[in-house]
């Protein structure tokens, strides 16, 4: 099924199935339309809330946290944690806080180095 998003509104950035657009100061209502291969067309309303309405969310840029094994870390919930104009989040109950099990990054492997303290020696090729 072949289906054409649109919307008038100059503040929006219409893709090929979804609409983008920037939470400003003020709530805002934003119409779109879907027309089909028919021509067909239906209309809705997208109710953008005002930035300082937001819920807290994740921040998807900082996510995820790589910490250590067996090493207590400090992690800014701010970088994390967006709230809009909200004050800085807080964690008001310590039980609910969670943690899953991570996977382990190896490391790439390291190329050997001679040791700089014995000079380097190339052996002679030995006869087989």
């Amino acid at each position: 099924m072949d289906l054409k998003l649109s919307s008038s509104d100059p503040d929006v950035e219409v893709g090929k199935d979804s609409i983008s657009l920037t939470v400003g100061e003020t709530q805002r209502l934003v119409l779109y339309t879907i027309t089909d291969a028919d021509g067909l067309t239906g209309h809705a309303v997208v109710v953008v809330p005002a930035r300082s309405a937001l819920r807290p969310r994740i921040n998807p840029s900082a996510v995820p946290a790589h910490v250590l094994a067996d090493k207590t870390t400090d992690i800014n919930l701010s970088s994390h944690i967006l709230t809009g104009r909200a004050p800085s989040p807080v964690i008001t109950d310590a039980s609910s806080i969670h943690m899953a099990k991570g996977t382990m990054t190896p490391r790439p492997p390291r190329a050997e180095q001679p040791c700089p303290s014995r000079p380097t020696r190339a052996s002679p090729a030995r006869p087989r």
